[in-house]
């Protein structure tokens, strides 16, 4: 068992071997589980959705997380003799919140997702699909729409024309594209306040 000093279970993990190469696990209170152990992960460095990678970050409480230990030379997660760091999340009133929503293909009237706070961070996944992880923030774009994405799992630049509006309660798709907006999907967020306060005011 691995320790994680929130006092809650968590929201979300990262996971990353820092000794040798393997990709970034990652778990999120959204995705789903399939039996008594096969808790579905995602990997961060990967375009796939949950329905791969299971079961290697599982067995989450208030005070610690476990990993695969079946395989003692799992490189991602379990690897005899590597060092590796978590990044373990939890969602907090109006500073941060790790959820999930159904996209709608709708550029006009896209998905609201309410977050309780003006977001300054959004990183959204697809979670049963297979699309690039999105990140928005408001420091490339102070106003609405915020056009411009970076993708986690890619080495490519930035990209514009990738409207979200960041709004006081949450965040608005205005696109349609299958990042962030495609009807007949799930995806997960993690949102982050731009004011750390229970309020936010509104652009």
């Amino acid at each position: 068992k691995i320790a994680h000093g929130l006092g809650v279970k968590p929201a979300g993990i990262w996971l990353k071997n820092r000794s040798s190469g393997a990709m970034w696990r990652g778990w999120h209170q959204s995705l789903s589980t399939d039996g008594t152990y096969n808790i579905k992960n995602i990997i961060m460095s990967s375009s796939g959705g949950e329905n791969i990678y299971a079961d290697q970050i599982r067995d989450l409480d208030s005070s610690t997380f476990t990993v695969r230990t079946t395989d003692a030379n799992n490189g991602s997660v379990n690897k005899n003799g590597d060092n590796y760091i978590a990044y373990v999340f939890s969602e907090v009133e109006g500073y941060s919140r790790f959820g999930q929503y159904s996209g709608n293909s709708d550029s006009t009237r896209g998905t609201f997702v309410f977050t309780g706070f003006k977001p300054a961070l959004v990183i959204i996944k697809k979670k049963n699909g297979d699309d690039n992880w999105e990140i928005h923030d408001s420091v490339r774009d102070p106003e609405n729409p915020v056009d411009r994405a970076l993708f986690l799992n890619s080495t490519a630049g930035e990209s514009t024309g990738r409207n979200i509006d960041f709004c006081s309660n949450g965040f608005c798709q205005r696109n349609a594209n299958g990042n962030t907006n495609e009807s007949g999907y799930t995806y997960i967020f993690y949102a982050w306040a731009e004011s750390p306060f229970k309020f936010a005011n509104g652009r």
